[in-house]
């Protein structure tokens, strides 16, 4: 069975003798406008959002710690440094749950821990911890019956969430491409994880729930504006197997039926608008075309833009944007989990036989009993059951911790050292919990074979051949063509039908260029020299 909580998948996913501390911090859910706009005459969905930040830090003395300072919440904390954050938007409504990735961002001070020297380049500590949280947050947010959407735009910037990292040399800054790139090594791992859990029990349910969940479909959607399919292609990894083929995991298109309500509304309707969004901006200035005072007659109350009037038009346009334009790129991508059918509720072997069709009888016997608002349902669905690690405030609390993070300072290691310890310091105020955080232990292998072991061995002698078996290579016969050497004529502009002697005459009319004869080498001059008579002096 998969890991439950946090702390556990977080030691599995992080190589062995690595210690990190996190910090999961959540607000409260709370009511907000629907990230789709509703058609025309139709009401708006309910929509609960919830934000979730995860804080990873290290303390680069840990080492030379005894346990007994380690017990100490002070001497704990006093050299703790962050080393990178993520934050992620939670949208759940009847039918689909959104996790919309708003930031991440590192310090470059990752690069302090004391690696293993054989470890393989490609393992990426930040990557795995992402791809662990995230689909820490899938499991919980995964609902039976309902869709769910890992959601996020990956637009290159020198800092996010840590002011001043930039200036710092360790932090290394990827570019457009690189970026994109990226992001899809880290989601794809979360499918695969997926996929291998169709037939486990799901994390999601109690233990007693005994709730088998069905088949599902994985896939990712990419869309870069800008980039042809050819040039798409190159973002994905190459472990993500064949793309747009039936049952591939990654889709080079927009995944319009799986998430959209009403495919067949205007296409203002069909795209998703989150904050500080690339496309949610682009869609605002399109809605003011609907507000103008005299639209077009055709177009007059129906929701519709009088520029933009398909989906394919709306995602071409966003590539002469200024964020997608001028030789920067930026990569929307959505991961789409979308059951099949329902799961089967199945008996409980410990439970005596027909407790659960009396059970059943009994929530059909009275309907009403459990009948909740839709906001309670909703709000219901963001109960942690699973994780009692999440550190629980307020949104304004979560508000002001967040602004109180983008004035620090994280420039230079000894400023992020103490800026660190000021905001473990805000958040122990804001939340009432201790300062220690959740520490996290590697217990994974490093990733990759071991490196070949050097091993003793004789030396190799080497055969010398004697003298007499070196067998000397025969002389072509005269009457073949000679190659051309240092003593060979050749002509000065290519093969003819005759060769010129040194006196002007000719010798032979047959014989060609190439097949000249030794005796005819041997009569004429090493150096050509031009007599006097063929020189022609320059006239003054």
């Amino acid at each position: 069975m998969s890991p439950v909580t946090l702390e556990e998948a977080l030691s599995q996913a992080v190589r062995k003798d690595v210690n990190l501390v996190v910090r999961h911090v959540a607000g409260a859910p709370t009511p907000c406008p629907p990230i789709f706009s509703a058609p025309i005459g139709e009401p708006d969905e309910p929509t609960i959002c919830k934000q979730h930040f995860l804080a990873v830090s290290i303390n680069p003395g840990a080492e030379k710690e005894t346990k007994q300072d380690t017990d100490n919440e002070d001497s704990a904390n006093s050299d703790e440094l962050l080393v990178f954050a993520i934050e992620v938007l939670v949208y759940t409504t009847d039918k689909l749950s959104t996790l919309f990735v708003s930031k991440a961002d590192s310090t470059g001070y990752l690069s302090l821990l004391n690696h293993d020297q054989n470890s393989p380049t490609a393992y990426s500590l930040t990557r795995n911890v992402l791809s662990t949280f995230l689909y820490h947050l899938v499991r919980i947010y995964q609902k039976p019956g309902i869709t769910l959407v890992l959601s996020l735009f990956a637009r290159a910037q020198d800092q996010y969430l840590f002011p001043g990292s930039s200036e710092h040399k360790g932090k290394h800054i990827l570019d457009d491409r690189g970026l994109i790139k990226w992001w899809c090594r880290v989601i794809d791992p979360i499918m695969r994880s997926l996929e291998q859990g169709n037939n486990d029990r799901s994390p999601v349910n109690s233990p007693d729930a005994a709730t088998v969940p069905t088949k599902q479909s994985v896939a990712t959607h990419l869309i870069v504006p800008g980039c042809d399919t050819f040039e798409t292609k190159n973002f994905i990894p190459k472990s993500g197997g064949p793309v747009n083929t039936p049952g591939s995991r990654w889709r080079l298109d927009y995944p319009l039926h799986q998430i959209c309500s009403y495919p067949n509304a205007p296409p203002r309707c069909l795209v998703p608008r989150f904050p500080d969004d690339p496309k949610a901006r682009f869609l605002i200035d399109l809605d003011d075309e609907i507000t103008e005072e005299n639209p077009p007659h055709e177009l007059k109350n129906s929701g519709r833009w009088h520029s933009v009037k398909t989906l394919d038009q709306f995602w071409e346009m966003m590539s002469y944007r200024q964020e997608c334009s001028a030789g920067r790129l930026v990569g929307f991508l959505w991961m789409v989990v979308k059951p099949s059918t329902d799961p089967v509720k199945v008996s409980d072997p410990t439970s005596p036989k027909g407790s659960s069709t009396v059970e059943n009888q009994t929530v059909k016997s009275d309907p009403l009993a459990n009948r909740e608002s839709p906001a309670e349902k909703l709000s219901a669905n963001h109960k942690h059951g699973i994780d009692n690690s999440i550190i629980e405030i307020s949104n304004s609390d979560y508000k002001a911790l967040a602004d109180f993070l983008l004035d620090l300072d994280f420039s230079n290691q000894s400023d992020a050292t103490a800026n660190t310890m000021l905001w473990i310091e805000e958040l122990s105020s804001l939340s009432g919990c201790n300062k220690k955080g959740l520490r996290i232990t590697g217990t994974a292998a490093p990733a990759g074979p071991p490196p070949p072991t050097v091993t003793s061995a004789p030396p190799v002698s080497t055969n010398v051949l004697g003298d007499g078996l070196i067998r000397k290579r025969k002389r072509q016969p005269s009457d073949t063509a000679v190659v051309p050497g240092d003593n060979t004529v050749m002509p000065a502009h290519g093969p003819s039908s005759s060769q010129t002697a040194r006196d002007g005459s000719k010798e032979h009319t047959d014989i060609p260029a190439t097949t000249v004869t030794q005796e005819q080498i041997s009569n004429e001059p090493s150096v050509n020299v031009l007599g006097g008579n063929l020189i022609r002096k320059k006239k003054k």
